[in-house]
């Protein structure tokens, strides 16, 4: 009876070792012998102590901001005009998680003196919003958050100097739409195999660079100036 109620005991401790809880807004893949073979939504779950471990997964959307978050975005040392004067990022603000700006060179035939039509460099800033649907086809297609990102960041810094260097800053402006539907296209066939759903993949903004910008604002400023001195 004594060793009865001895392996009892130990049943009771590995069910409890073995029941975890998945969060409101997780998902996890249940892996045996670290190879996933299901997936489990939100509450109890039932994870076999020492055989099997659970990869807990967000449950939610994830949205990213490429290359990064805008708080690491590095844009390089800026002088007290707003003018950058050192672009090279450090191996330190690297291990910090700092990310250089997707910087493209607008290259296209401009047709016109327009500063929208010469050739100029310009941030890019695409986001991707997406959803994991399936853990164990997320785990074993890419294996972790971080390296889901940093996939999508290389995406995002191959597609936008090979798509936009043709052109000028007027046509990547006037055809944003276009532009993020093929960046969907370039999202979508990477993510293929990741058990991923893709919600929103788009180019979020143009940005252009400060010498762009004072030449459009001194552009506005001759124009001020003409239209003055008509009018006296």
């Amino acid at each position: 009876v004594r060793y009865g109620l001895m392996i009892v005991g130990l049943l009771i401790g590995y069910m409890l070792l073995s029941i975890r809880s998945i969060g409101p807004k997780e998902k996890a893949a249940r892996l045996l012998l670290g190879k996933p073979i299901s997936n489990l939504s939100s509450g109890p779950a039932f994870i076999p102590a020492i055989l099997c471990t659970a990869v807990i997964v967000p449950g939610i959307t994830v949205q990213q901001e490429l290359p990064t978050e805008p708080a690491l975005l590095w844009r390089g040392k800026l002088d007290e005009t707003g003018r950058r004067t050192d672009s090279n990022i450090s191996a330190e603000e690297i291990r910090q998680g700092f990310r250089p700006e997707i910087l493209v060179t607008f290259a296209g035939k401009p047709k016109s003196k327009d500063p929208f039509e010469q050739k100029v460099t310009a941030g890019i800033t695409p986001v991707v919003a997406w959803k994991i649907e399936d853990p164990c086809k997320f785990i074993s297609g890419v294996g972790s958050i971080a390296e889901a990102k940093k996939q999508l960041e290389d995406v995002a810094t191959s597609f936008c100097p090979e798509h936009y260097a043709s052109k000028t800053l007027q046509d990547g402006l006037l055809t944003l739409a276009e532009s993020s539907k093929l960046f969907g296209e370039r999202v979508d066939a990477k993510v293929r195999n990741w058990g991923v759903d893709i919600e929103t993949s788009v180019i979020k903004s143009i940005n252009p660079s400060h010498s762009l910008n004072a030449a459009i604002q001194k552009v506005g400023e001759n124009l001020a100036k003409a239209l003055a001195a008509v009018n006296e």
